[in-house]
């Protein structure tokens, strides 16, 4: 039931870094049953994206094909395809084969996840469960998931979500501390998208934030250059307006489900 709003948020973030919508479909990967709970620690996502790109393009990658992941994404291929048929906004058919982008939906996908149920994200560097703990303290956690599970309220959520105004949100250089904000200046990054990389560096930062008990920093950052590594990414990322997105959206998705 999940995949009701998990899909039209998955979108609403990829249309945020100026991705292609129909990249959403990856983020179908882990929604499936409770096998995919195996799937989403970190160091599984770069041949998680390759083998949905293969299994559901036909477009070669590095997949390894003996993999737990290969093999229940192919399992999975029809029930993807039809899911995401009944689920996308968009008509067009053509499903994007571009890692970066594929990675933005597969994470963002898993950064949802939090908001419902722990992630051990970082094993086996760090058995450390991340999750909206603060939340779950200041709600009824058993009903949240009873009430997840139901349609109407998948759908009400959805709804809530796709008309906040966090999508339409620009920033301003009051958002910033004075030495940021320069620098946004100078590199006139004020009015730009978001970028897909830094977005996906920005979500391991924040699942390490929601960790408990607390990951290393060191953790972290092996996590980030092992995974850029794998993606081809050479380039420091900075992550200041990824990161402000991110908080802002956390607050307004705490909002809409402490109403629930």
């Amino acid at each position: 039931m999940k995949a009701i709003f998990t899909i039209p948020i998955v979108e609403k973030m990829l249309e945020a870094c100026g991705c292609n919508t129909n990249n959403a479909i990856y983020a179908l990967v882990h929604t499936s049953n409770t096998e995919s709970k195996n799937l989403k620690t970190l160091h599984k996502q770069i041949n998680v994206v390759n083998s949905a790109i293969e299994i559901l393009t036909t477009n070669k990658t590095n997949a390894k094909k003996n993999s737990e992941e290969y093999k229940l994404i192919k399992k999975e291929k029809d029930r993807i395809f039809t899911e995401f048929g009944n689920l996308k906004s968009s008509q067009e058919s053509t499903i994007g084969i571009n890692p970066i982008k594929a990675m933005v939906a597969v994470m963002t996908e898993i950064y949802l996840e939090t908001f419902f149920d722990p992630i051990q994200f970082f094993v086996p560097n760090a058995s450390s469960c991340s999750g909206q703990w603060e939340l779950w303290d200041d709600i009824d956690y058993f009903n949240l998931k009873k009430q997840i599970t139901e349609k109407d309220s998948a759908f009400k959520f959805k709804t809530k979500m796709l008309s906040n105004d966090i999508w339409n949100y620009k920033f301003k250089p009051e958002d910033f501390p004075l030495i940021i904000k320069r620098r946004l200046q100078h590199e006139k990054e004020f009015g730009k998208k978001l970028n897909p990389e830094s977005l996906i560096k920005a979500l391991i930062i924040r699942m390490g934030k929601l960790a408990k008990p607390d990951v290393n920093y060191e953790v972290i950052d092996y996590a980030i250059r092992s995974l850029f590594t794998d993606l081809k990414v050479k380039k420091y990322l900075r992550v200041d307006r990824e990161m402000e997105f991110l908080k802002r959206l956390e607050t307004e998705i705490k909002k809409t489900l402490r109403k629930f």
